[in-house]
């Protein structure tokens, strides 16, 4: 069972924490769409070769630029909420505090990488634009710098998510502590919490007589 507390949803979030949710959602629900593009494009593209022996350059890079906008927009709408991959055989094992410090290990050392990508990125995507980068076949997308944008765009919405998820963890580490809940809960009022099994086969025996 995943006992991983989701610090990158808070129901209580106001102010701008509560709009970079809005807009994180926003893009995540728009990168939806783009995998029934996909989909709808391939099957397209199958269809088009197979049974009408036609073919498009075009269409079939269109189909991983549709992709690389489909992960580059949604890395950050899957960190929100807890979508990446957790392997909790040590996780499930930790304090509340213990796994305090290892979520923020883990989103500090994505905040790095997040950065680094940003940075890299920039200068790859300005190389593309000024040459006017195409495609290197005959009819295909031309303008790759704009897909190649979407490089330093994923990972800046990934980072700022990240620092959102930073700002919740440390937010929840000042709150006071939950009290112990208890372990063996009763909600029915008038059951009783010490049920004797003699009183059972007793009252199922005299509904035999």
């Amino acid at each position: 069972m995943n006992s991983t507390v989701n610090v990158n949803t808070q129901p209580t979030d106001t102010g701008a924490l509560a709009r970079l949710d809005r807009a994180i959602d926003w893009v995540g629900r728009a990168a939806n769409w783009l995998a029934l593009g996909i989909v709808l494009l391939v099957a397209t593209n199958v269809i088009l070769r197979y049974l009408a022996s036609m073919g498009s350059v075009w269409a079939q890079e269109l189909e991983w630029h549709l992709l690389a906008a489909l992960i580059l927009l949604g890395m950050s709408f899957a960190l929100k909420y807890s979508e990446p991959i957790r392997v909790d055989i040590f996780y499930g094992r930790y304090s509340p505090r213990t796994r305090r410090y290892v979520d923020a290990l883990g989103l500090g050392l994505l905040l790095i990488i997040c950065l680094l990508f940003f940075y890299l990125s920039l200068h790859y995507v300005e190389q593309s634009f000024v040459i006017d980068e195409g495609s290197p076949d005959p009819g295909g997308v031309p303008n790759r710098w704009l897909v190649k944008s979407l490089i330093p765009a994923g990972f800046a919405l990934l980072a700022i998510q990240t620092l959102a998820a930073l700002a919740r963890l440390y937010r929840a580490a000042l709150q006071p502590s939950n009290p112990t809940p208890n372990p063996n809960p009763n909600p029915n009022p008038n059951s009783n919490p010490n049920p004797d099994p003699n009183s059972t086969s007793s009252d199922a025996s005299s509904n035999h007589v």
